[in-house]
């Protein structure tokens, strides 16, 4: 495993934050309390080709 040295570029994206409207963020709190992870999955995937693809910031 190499060593990072400070300043090396990430090779990806760890953290990010968005805004969503409260609706949409009723609906992801809703999917973490009935726990349905093959969604969560779905919509980490979507998020993180968006923010590739430099859709979102």
């Amino acid at each position: 495993m190499a060593i990072k040295k400070p300043g090396d570029a990430p090779s990806r994206l760890n953290n990010f934050s968005c805004r969503l409207s409260d609706e949409d963020a009723k609906r992801v709190r809703a999917i973490a309390i009935a726990h349905d992870w093959p969604l969560a999955k779905t919509i980490q995937k979507l998020v993180v080709a968006a923010l590739d693809a430099k859709v979102l910031k």
